[in-house]
């Protein structure tokens, strides 16, 4: 079909034409923020799921939403560290001072100052986070000290420091809302699937929203029916998905580990669905757990993987274990 009407959208980050499945978590912040837009004192959210299940995008939307509401909301870029904080504070105040009509000057309040600013003109701000787990704890830590009206919402994976933080995980998607959201986003365009093909599709993805807009773009770029997605087309584009998610998903999780850790990371996937046991890897490695202990905490620190369970080990991307195997015939892949 016209590749110019494509609707799916697979991407970091990247706005959908449809959100499914995510009412839980966007009401429970959206109660949060009012509670604490009536001077409530909550602790900071945060959103928490792997790769590819759209924790940016529900960040998105919860800024989006608060900005509709008359609050000021403000990005802040968590590589930057606390002077990022520091920078987001002064250009709250600055646009209170602009709403307000005060003198220019009172925008720069000092990061302390902003609830006490906040509430003298009626405002309230939100402070919204993404790629969270590249936020220093230290840092992370100032953040629970904001009271009313300032509040501050997260997005991460799981190796985020969240001490002091309302938790909300998100998971892939439950089946009817990944079968709502192939369905909806293909009907904006005219265009139906059939039965056999959303099965198909829903069983590769298996509820990840990034994977659903791959298979789901490949399928419409392989439909000859412009009106329908055969199950056909789903299968004969397969290995164009797949394709696409190891070079733009994957691949770039690995492009800088060194041959340790891909050892490390091709015997945790050979284990079996994760998470598995630190124990086990290094069995299969027939090296001691204390041996490969500094390879596992580099491959938590580049967040690449995390720790659900105290001596266990999950990688942070879904499927990133069927992905390794495909590649266990790079040099250096054999666990």
């Amino acid at each position: 079909m016209d590749g110019g009407r494509n609707p799916y959208t697979p991407g970091s980050g990247v706005r959908p034409h449809v959100l499914t499945g995510r009412e839980a978590q966007l009401d429970a912040i959206a109660a949060t923020l009012r509670r604490i837009r009536a001077g409530e004192h909550e602790a900071p959210s945060i959103l928490i799921g792997k790769r590819g299940v759209g924790t940016g995008v529900l960040l998105d939307e919860v800024a989006r939403r608060a900005a509709g509401r008359g609050w000021f909301v403000e990005r802040v870029d968590p590589s930057a560290g606390e002077s990022a904080l520091r920078d987001a504070a002064r250009r709250v105040n600055l646009a209170i001072a602009a709403k307000a009509r005060i003198g220019a000057a009172r925008g720069e309040a000092s990061f302390g100052e902003l609830g006490t600013v906040a509430v003298a003109h009626d405002a309230a701000v939100l402070f919204v986070i993404d790629r969270f787990h590249e936020l220093a704890s230290e840092v992370a830590a100032t953040l629970t000290s904001f009271g009313p009206p300032v509040a501050v919402v997260g997005a991460g994976l799981p190796t985020s420091a969240t001490s002091g933080f309302a938790v909300h995980p998100v998971q892939p998607l439950e089946e009817d809302a990944a079968a709502e959201l192939l369905v909806r986003t293909a009907k904006r365009e005219g265009v139906r699937w059939s039965d056999h093909a959303l099965r198909t599709a829903l069983d590769a993805a298996e509820g990840v929203p990034y994977f659903l807009h791959e298979i789901g773009r490949a399928a419409w770029e392989a439909a000859d029916d412009q009106g329908r997605i055969t199950n056909g087309d789903v299968t004969r584009s397969a290995p164009l998905a797949v394709a696409r998610l190891d070079d733009q998903f994957f691949s770039p999780l690995i492009a800088h580990t060194n041959l340790a850790e891909r050892r490390y990371l091709s015997a945790m996937a050979a284990l079996g669905p994760p998470p598995v046991r630190s124990g086990d890897i290094a069995r299969r490695l027939e090296v001691s757990a204390q041996a490969v202990a500094p390879t596992r905490d580099r491959l938590i620190k580049q967040s690449i993987c995390y720790v659900p369970n105290r001596g266990e080990l999950d990688f942070t991307a879904p499927q990133f274990g069927d992905f390794l195997r495909r590649w266990r015939r790079w040099q250096g892949w054999r666990g």
